[in-house]
């Protein structure tokens, strides 16, 4: 399998209203928590808000490196989506659909890697419960 590594705890970046007008809490409530994940899924514009001015590649490479990351998944809305890890990314661009409402559609993806990593036995549940209870 290309995630060697258990996923203990899968951390998803949701851009919320309430945080944009205080990006130091935003910040922070980011930073409190990718150290409890072993894999993160955010989206350009999380990643565009969070990069301190370093180049997308650079940023992730240091999160992975920094916090033990298994893989960072980086989706990129009608651009599809790259997989971060220590030794390689790859990419893959979306499906062409036509768009009704964008609205859950990161929470749809963020499903459908929960189950690939279910089916792959790279999820385990107890685990997750664990650090559910020690962070929550």
């Amino acid at each position: 399998s290309s995630l060697d590594s258990l996923i203990q705890l899968y951390f998803l970046i949701k851009y919320k209203k309430k945080h944009k007008d205080s990006k130091k809490k935003f910040i922070d409530i980011f930073n409190t928590y990718k150290k409890y994940a072993s894999l993160i899924k955010l989206s350009n514009e999380d990643l565009a808000y969070l990069k301190k001015n370093k180049s997308v590649k650079n940023t992730i490479s240091y999160w992975i490196s920094k916090y033990n990351l298994s893989a960072v998944i980086l989706t990129k809305g009608k651009n599809g989506a790259t997989v971060y890890t220590k030794r390689f990314s790859v990419s893959k661009n979306s499906i062409k659909v036509k768009v009704k409402d964008t609205v859950g559609a990161g929470d749809v993806f963020s499903a459908g890697i929960i189950r690939y990593l279910e089916k792959k036995n790279l999820l385990d549940v107890k685990k997750i419960k664990n650090h559910q209870r020690t962070i929550g």
